[in-house]
């Protein structure tokens, strides 16, 4: 009985120290934040200027080909993106449509720099976007699409009419896919919601697993994102 109790004992004085070194090792990889969990911080938290009022403007030169269209899903995008993502209030948020008119009324609109635009509107701040590239483009004997559209980005505060983000000259966005079954359309769209994302994802803390999206090729090595 006595050698059946220390045997008992000596088992039980192993397994706890072992049962400590399990709980410990595993137990740091569930402490361990995940990619869904972990967060890549704001470059700017706009969201911190609540009651400022915020100017997408997009700069869409006649010289890139691409259809009118594209201005207005792209503004209209970002203040999607601004609202849902960044969390800014919509009252907050000039609308595409007080813009065009503004821009339509104004012959002199040419000669404004942002922040006058932004200034004329009630804007405390004019987030630009400048298109520098575009292409899309139907493959043969096919009804699909493949497309790539660009832009530098910038937000400028109004008053003083300096560039507040990025730290560079500008972020620049590149997006593109390679078909899309579901016509002309839906392909500009594509290409718009996807510039409008990867535009605002520096402005509040983006999940690590929803920074890169697919259509994303700003950076170097995008082909082993998707």
């Amino acid at each position: 009985m006595r050698t059946m109790q220390r045997y008992s004992f000596n088992s039980f004085a192993v397994a706890v120290p072992v049962s400590l070194v399990l709980i410990f090792c595993f137990g740091c990889g569930i402490l361990t934040p995940s990619a869904h969990e972990t967060k890549i911080p704001a470059e700017f938290k706009l969201a911190e200027y609540k009651g400022k009022k915020t100017l997408v403007l997009v700069n869409q030169p006649a010289w890139l080909g691409a259809p009118l269209a594209l201005r207005r899903e792209l503004t209209e995008r970002i203040n999607n993106y601004l609202v849902e993502k960044v969390e800014l209030s919509s009252d907050d948020i000039i609308e595409y449509e007080q813009l065009s008119d503004f821009r339509a009324k104004r012959v002199d609109y040419s000669m404004m720099t942002e922040a006058q635009i932004g200034r004329a509107l009630g804007a405390d701040f004019v987030l630009l976007a400048v298109l520098d590239g575009f292409a899309m483009s139907k493959l043969p004997d096919v009804d699909y699409y493949n497309g790539a559209l660009s832009c530098q980005v910038m937000l400028i505060d109004v008053e003083s009419g300096r560039k507040l983000w990025p730290e560079e000259a500008a972020k620049p966005i590149r997006v593109g896919f390679e078909f899309d079954v579901r016509g002309a359309e839906i392909a500009l769209k594509r290409l718009a919601n996807s510039a409008a994302y990867c535009a605002t994802r520096y402005l509040y803390d983006c999940r690590k697993d929803k920074f890169k999206i697919a259509d994303d090729r700003s950076g170097v090595g995008w082909q082993k994102w998707n």
